[in-house]
C-alpha cells in the first residue's frame, strides 16, 4: 500500500466514525431530552454517561482497545448496574403507586367514591355534643323508617 492509499483509508475510517457517532448521538439526544420529559431523568442520565463514554472511547485514539468493549460496556450499565442503581434509589424515596397524586387529589378521589355493597342502606346524619363534651350521633335512614341514636 502506498503512503496515499493509507492516508485515503484512514480519512474514510475517520469520516465513517464521525459519521456514526453523529447519528449516535442525535438519536441519544432526542431520546435524553424525551426521557427529562417524561420524568425519568435518571435513566436520561445514565444514558448521557453512556453516550459520552461511547464519544470519548471512539475519538479519542489511546482508547482504541475499548472500542471492541464499548457495546457490550454500555450494554452491561443499562441492563445490571442501572437497575441495581434505581432500585436503591426508589429505596429511600415514597416513590409508589400509592403516592402519585398530590394531597388534595387524592382528597377529592376519596370524597368522591362511595362504599355500599347492593344490600345495603343510606343514613343521613346529625351530630349532638352535650355540655360534658360528650358526642352523640343520630342516623336517620334515607326512607324515613328508621332512626339510630
Amino acid at each position: 500500500m502506498t503512503e496515499e492509499s493509507s492516508q485515503k483509508m484512514t480519512l474514510s475510517r475517520i469520516g465513517l466514525r464521525l459519521l456514526g457517532l453523529m447519528v449516535l448521538d442525535a438519536m441519544a439526544s432526542v431520546f435524553v431530552v424525551t426521557l427529562f420529559g417524561d420524568g425519568y431523568w435518571q435513566l436520561g442520565v445514565m444514558l448521557a454517561l453512556i453516550t459520552a463514554g461511547i464519544n470519548y472511547v471512539f475519538l479519542k485514539e489511546d482508547a482504541y482497545p475499548l472500542r471492541w468493549m464499548a457495546p457490550g460496556l454500555a450494554f452491561m450499565l443499562l441492563l445490571s448496574i442501572y437497575p441495581i442503581i434505581f432500585t436503591i434509589y426508589i429505596s429511600f424515596t415514597n416513590y409508589g403507586t400509592g403516592h402519585l397524586l398530590q394531597k388534595e387529589q387524592a382528597i377529592q378521589v376519596l370524597t368522591q367514591r362511595q362504599f355500599l355493597p347492593e344490600s345495603g342502606t343510606t343514613y343521613r346524619y346529625t351530630v349532638f355534643r352535650s355540655p360534658e363534651d360528650d358526642y352523640a350521633l343520630w342516623l336517620l335512614s334515607e326512607s324515613g323508617g328508621e332512626g339510630f341514636l
